[in-house]
């Protein structure tokens, strides 16, 4: 807004005596920095945005320009509004590469191993989807038998409330060997039920230590795998070295020279300074040996 339509007119701008329009024509000509619009006009100036004449929370002082109106001296402060800086966010620190694994050299005979134990595994699991069909057959015919008993005590019962006094005896009898027969028929039923959960457990312990055993063995053979591929590894840079290696003599030991240097100059024969005069000059045609 302009400085005329500012509320109180400009709050914190300090009057000289020939009043504010004259005040603001010489800040305005001092420090133009801080104004929008032209100090040839004061009544149509303004403060750009952000900057006060009067101070307060969140405002700092940014300038102090010195005027002189009607022989009155003064300084007007100009404010402008602070905003803190932001702390600056860290970098995320990055994460550790996980360390290189050993590479797993598959050789023909692990091949072979692995393709055998998939044969075992998928014929334990054949054998357990058979296991399965089984039980489900037997409770089937469990509950068919059940059925036919619960039938024929019914049909006894029948017979039993239509005969007369005198035969109620007989229908007594032949009823509790009909119960006989029928508890024995419970009681086994009962036993291969019980038999046919043992056989379950003993094939899910038995397919659970063949998995274990697999596992453990795997875990070897790579291990192996990877101590041979560390040996393999270790020769290879013992090799490359070898190249290099020059090898010193120990210390002490006899010196190993090209040459005339491992012999010694003998002394002179005779005691004379003319050595070698007893043997014979040799003439022309002959070989001194």
């Amino acid at each position: 807004m302009y400085a005329y339509q500012q509320p109180g007119f400009t709050p914190g701008l300090v009057r000289g005596g020939s009043g504010p329009f004259a005040t603001l024509l010489q800040i305005g000509q001092k420090a133009p920095q801080f104004f929008e619009g032209t100090y040839k006009k004061p009544g149509q100036m303004k403060l750009k945005e952000g900057y006060f004449f009067e101070g307060g929370e969140g405002r700092v002082l940014v300038d102090s320009v010195d005027f002189n109106v009607g022989g009155e001296p003064g300084k007007q402060n100009i404010y402008q509004t602070f905003t803190p800086p932001q702390a600056a966010t860290p970098a995320p620190t990055p994460k550790p590469a996980p360390p290189a694994s050993a590479k797993l050299s598959i050789t023909p005979q692990m091949q072979e191993y692995r393709a055998q134990a998939d044969a075992a595994l998928k014929a334990a699991d054949e054998r357990l989807a058979q296991f399965a069909i089984d039980k489900a057959a037997f409770e089937k015919s469990a509950e068919q038998r059940e059925s036919a008993f619960q039938a024929a005590m019914k049909q006894r019962e029948d017979i039993f409330a239509q005969t007369s006094a005198a035969g109620a005896a007989d229908m007594a009898k032949r009823a509790s060997a009909f119960e006989k027969q029928m508890e024995q028929q419970r009681a086994e039923l009962g036993r291969q039920r019980t038999t046919f959960e043992t056989e379950m457990l003993g094939a899910r312990q038995k397919f659970s230590g063949q998995q274990k055993a697999f596992r453990e063995e795997q875990k070897e053979a790579e291990a192996a795998a990877n101590r041979a591929a560390a040996v393999r590894s270790a020769n290879q840079r013992r090799a490359e070295l070898a190249q290099s290696i020059r090898i010193q003599p120990a210390e002490g030991a006899t010196r190993r020279s090209a040459g005339t240097q491992g012999f010694r100059r003998r002394a002179v024969q005779f005691g004379t300074a003319s050595p070698y005069k007893g043997l014979g000059k040799i003439q022309s045609g002959m070989v001194n040996v």
